[in-house]
């Protein structure tokens, strides 16, 4: 039965930490979307801008 116990905790433990960074990442990427989109208003325009400029005076 002691074992049966280990590799159901291990089991557990795996299982846990497998959700964990799966939901970590999951959170991560949204956030990272969600700052994305939230704060281009101040930083998207300026760093858009000189990287649209440059590419608009080498396309013409």
């Amino acid at each position: 039965m002691f074992r049966i116990d280990m590799r159901i905790m291990l089991m557990m433990a795996a299982f846990s930490f497998a959700s964990f960074a799966i939901g970590i990442s999951y959170v991560a990427i949204h956030y990272s979307e969600t700052e994305i989109s939230s704060e281009p208003t101040t930083k998207s325009p300026s760093a858009e801008q000189p990287k649209a400029e440059p590419s608009k005076n080498e396309n013409s």
